[in-house]
């Protein structure tokens, strides 16, 4: 039987540095400052500071950052809003957990084991905006 499938599915992440800008380009490796683009994208897009996208990677930012596109931005899932965990409408205040990884463990126990507490400042890409 395989083993149950854990948070790392949706590649969770608690915060490192400065929380209120943890999960966003402002605060990843790949993020050129200056210019306001990302290492890594095919075309030469503007990128917003507070945008978010599955290849964050956090660091100290430069504009020394070797440009080496390879990716499109799509294809990264690039969002232009802030995507931590306290902007996702499965996120419960109350507990700091997760109802969309509780939901998983409760209906499908038999193929989830999902740890279901969140930092509110953490990041996952399963984040669905509030209504």
């Amino acid at each position: 039987m395989p083993r149950p499938i854990s948070r790392a599915a949706f590649l969770y992440m608690d915060p490192m540095g400065r929380e209120n800008t943890f999960a966003q380009c402002i605060s990843c490796r790949f993020w050129r400052p200056n210019t306001q683009q990302c290492a890594l994208f095919v075309p030469d897009i503007p990128v917003r500071a507070g945008a978010s996208c599955g290849l964050y990677v956090y660091g100290p930012s430069t504009d020394q950052q070797p440009y080496i596109p390879s990716v499109f931005p799509k294809e990264a899932g690039l969002e232009t809003r802030e995507m931590r965990c306290i902007n996702c409408t499965y996120y419960r205040d109350e507990h700091q957990s997760c109802h969309l990884y509780y939901t998983l463990n409760s209906t499908r126990g038999d193929i989830f084991d999902l740890d279901i507490h969140v930092h509110p400042h953490g990041c996952c890409n399963a984040n669905t905006p509030k209504e």
